[in-house]
This record gives C-alpha cells, structure tokens and sequence, in this order.
C-alpha cells in the first residue's frame, strides 16, 4: 500500500483546506443555513446585512507536524545481519547488499529522518516523539538546527521501550494543537493502532500512518490484515517491507520521491 495522492494529503504542501472545525483561520463568510451551530455566527457581518451570516473556517497550512516513532521493544523485528569489519556500533551498520540493516528500527529512523526533512525544506514546524524506554519528546520547530535535533535523536535511538505504542499516542494526542499533521512509524500488528488513529482523526489531527512489515523482517504475521483496518478509516497509508527502497514506498507523487533523496544507511542518512 502506498500514501494515495487522491486521498487525504498528509499536509506535505501545506495546503490550505476548508474544516467543519472551528479554528483561527476564517476563510470566508456566508449565508446562515439551517442546521448551522450558533458557535459559527459572524455577528458583525450579521448586523451589517441584516441577515444571519456564518463564518468558514480553514486548517492554518502551517499546522505542525508530529513525528511518532515506535521503539517498544517487543514490537521489533529484525533478519539474520552479517557485520561488516570495523563498522563499530551496531546502530551504523549496513548489510552485506550495502542497503539498510534488515530490521525494523533501522527502516523506521531511516523513514522518520526523512520525512523530518521533507516537511522542514517546506517551512513546517517538525517534533519528534519516541516509545524508547525513557520517553523522548522533542518540541516542534523549524530550520536546520532542528534538522539537527531530529537525526541526532534518531542517530543514538534505541529500541528498548515498554509502553504500548497505543497508549503513547492516547497519552500525547490531547496536547496536539488540532490541524497537526501527526505521522505514525510502527511495527505493531496489534489492533490497538487502530483505535489510537481513530482518536486522533476525533481530535481534529490529521494522521498518517507507515505499517513495517513486522513479516517481512521475520516478525509476527497480521500487518496486511492491520492495514486493512487503517485503510478503512480513510487515513493515508504506506506498508514498508524489508528490501523495499523507503523513497519510493514513502512517496505520495514522485516530486516527494525525489525530495526525500535518501541514501542507503542510516548513518548516511543521519551524518
């Protein structure tokens, strides 16, 4: 499955977009009609007309994005990887092909870096939030030093989380400013993601979501069942499997594609 260009953008090209919620951003005023809620009433044009008028509202293109990353520890999964000599910290290492190491960690930091990137060349304010054992939650901002921040953090992550993804998105999800772009990286086949999206897309967040093929990397079975169940909510959806270049699998056009420019290791990602 692939991030569908006709469907719900994932707020790549900050576009602006018209909300049934109300928000900051008044795109337009317009005639009352019945079944309109009193909260959307624009009373000085309202009494400059004579007539009821209500107000339109818009998400603020500029929303912020939010970068979720599972490192829970029993979610990962990872194929047989012969070391290369010299390499150091396995973190850094590639396989014997010269692509990403063949576990799910490394395809999610690889994935999470670029799509930092992507979103901060386009003047969005990017945060990062991971499941590692110590919870790390990085503010959003915006420019290079953030850039920074987000592949350093990526760079020295560790898979070594105990709270279920699921219940890291409930947690935060309340203190997302609503409008926000909010991108789920996880190798979880529990149902729970399911339900985690919902309230997200209830809050007034716009989520995506990238699937590992926990199968793929030697993990348990049940992520195309899993995605079936996302794909139905409407979400923007993307399942990365082991082997599959990221760029492409990531892409909603093949301008996004290119942008991303990714490079085969992690290490070259991040350095």
């Amino acid at each position: 499955a692939r991030l569908d260009a006709g469907s719900a953008q994932p707020g790549g090209e900050a576009l602006r977009r018209r909300t049934q919620q109300i928000t900051p951003n008044v795109a337009t005023v317009r005639d009352y009609v019945p079944g309109d809620t009193f909260n959307r009433m624009d009373w000085k044009h309202t009494a400059r007309k004579d007539k009821l008028m209500v107000k339109e509202f818009e998400l603020d293109p500029l929303a912020e994005v939010w970068i979720f990353l599972d490192a829970e520890e029993r979610a990962r999964g990872a194929r047989p990887c012969v070391p290369q000599a010299d390499v150091g910290d396995t973190i850094f290492q590639t396989n014997r092909d010269g692509g990403i190491p063949p576990a799910t960690i490394e395809y999610a930091t690889t994935a999470a870096a670029s799509l930092a990137r992507y979103y901060l060349r386009r003047g969005r304010a990017v945060g990062l939030v991971t499941s590692t054992l110590n919870e790390q939650t990085l503010p959003p901002d915006r420019g290079s030093r953030q850039r920074d921040k987000i592949l350093e953090a990526l760079a020295t992550l560790k898979p070594d989380g105990i709270m279920p993804f699921a219940a890291l998105i409930a947690a935060q999800a309340r203190y997302l400013p609503r409008g926000s772009t909010v991108v789920l990286i996880t190798p979880t086949i529990q149902d729970e993601i399911v339900l985690a999206v919902d309230q997200l897309f209830r809050l007034g967040l716009r989520p995506v979501v990238v699937l590992l093929d926990a199968d793929s990397f030697k993990g348990a079975p049940g992520t195309d069942e899993l995605a079936m169940n996302v794909a139905a909510l409407g979400i923007p959806l993307t399942v990365l499997k082991e082997g599959e270049d990221v760029a492409t699998a990531l892409s909603l056009t093949g301008s996004w594609a290119r942008e991303l420019s990714l490079v085969p290791s992690r290490v070259d990602t991040i350095l």
